[in-house]
């Protein structure tokens, strides 16, 4: 493999507005990210979102017969909140391969509201 990763299209969050805003009342019950189906998933891959520098909890592992669907994961209230860094965060994901090698995709940018 070369030294970049392939880059995959963003993640979409549920819970942001178009402008990316995220309600902190909707937050608290955790965030709901979906990796595309076109992220190019096989059986066997690990999936591990980001939110910030955040990591979030253990890799999801795509089960045989899943490989074309969209993944949705929940990013925990105590991952968000770590993460708070200002305005805004980034949020991505990353795919290692089950048969080697990973990939990493472009960020989406979301905002917490401030109360």
């Amino acid at each position: 493999m070369s030294g970049t990763d392939p880059v995959l299209p963003a993640p979409a969050v549920a819970e942001a507005d178009d402008d990316g805003l995220i309600n902190p009342a909707d937050a608290l019950s955790g965030v709901n990210v979906t990796i595309p189906a076109h992220a190019d998933f096989t059986a066997g891959d690990h999936v591990q979102v980001y939110w910030g520098d955040q990591g979030t909890s253990v890799p999801y592992t795509v089960p045989q017969g899943e490989g074309d669907k969209p993944v949705t994961l929940t990013i925990p209230w105590d991952t968000i909140r770590a993460a708070d860094g200002g305005p805004t965060t980034p949020v991505h994901y990353r795919i290692t391969r089950a048969g080697g090698g990973a990939a990493t995709s472009e960020p989406i940018e979301v905002n917490l509201q401030q109360s």
